[in-house]
């Protein structure tokens, strides 16, 4: 299956400049198969809760008409994102973006304090893509030609680079994606599907019970634990008796 990328590309007539507010043709702002275009840099958040979060702006700004595609308006989704409160499914009023400024406003729509990324309210064009991004100290900077010449080793929510030109956001992941996961990233998915999933019926009241006795404040009962934090809950267990 193809990897997915969404992108603010160009505007109802094939300039860069000049359009309507607005996607006027469904092509300005758009999602599209991911392609070959000399990415220099893949900028991947550190945080796979703000790339997710990120991704579901970018898909959220890619449906979203009311969203198009002005060099000379570039600024104006940001302001429309803040009145909706960073919502991009609810701007109702016709703005416009290009394309790293509407990376920009996706990383705030995801939670990431971009002011450092700024510059007198205008968004960082692809060129300074790099610098101002990783100024936020949220994202890493990944060069490696795996990362720029394949599809393959893409995660969702990384932000695929060429710099001077152009910038897309990865809204799934490659097939290779999880070879790529160092420990830390393998424990934080775990943990994040573990944190989704249901205590048992039959766990329920003896939970409760061991919250009532100290030996847990009950708080992510599906997640993880190292066997430090067994040992004290075991230690309290055996004190509470």
């Amino acid at each position: 299956m193809s990897v997915k990328i969404g992108h603010s590309s160009i505007d109802e007539d094939g300039h860069i400049t000049g359009g309507r507010a607005g996607d006027q043709t469904g092509r300005e702002v758009f999602i599209t198969d991911w392609y070959k275009k000399g990415w220099t840099v893949l900028l991947r958040p550190r945080d796979p809760g703000v790339a997710e979060r990120m991704a579901r702006a970018c898909e959220a700004g890619c449906k979203n008409d009311n969203i198009g595609y002005d060099q000379d308006q570039r600024n104006t989704l940001r302001a429309r994102a803040r009145e909706a409160k960073w919502d991009l499914s609810k701007i109702t009023t016709p703005c416009e973006c290009d394309c790293s400024s509407f990376m920009a406003v996706c990383a705030e729509a995801a939670g990431v304090d971009m002011e450092v990324a700024y510059s007198s309210g205008n968004a960082p064009a692809t060129r300074y893509m790099r610098e101002r991004f990783l100024k936020t100290g949220v994202f890493e900077a990944l060069t490696d030609k795996k990362y720029l010449t394949s599809p393959d080793w893409l995660r969702r929510g990384d932000v695929l680079v060429y710099e001077g030109h152009h910038t897309v956001m990865v809204l799934s992941d490659g097939e290779k994606e999880d070879d790529n996961m160092t420990g830390e990233e393998i424990v934080r998915k775990i943990n994040e599907y573990t944190a989704g999933q249901k205590v048992p019926d039959w766990a329920e009241e003896e939970l409760k019970e061991a919250v009532a006795m100290g030996i847990t404040d009950g708080s992510n009962p599906m997640g993880l634990i190292p066997r430090y934090q067994a040992a004290i809950m075991a230690k309290r267990a055996a004190k509470a008796k």
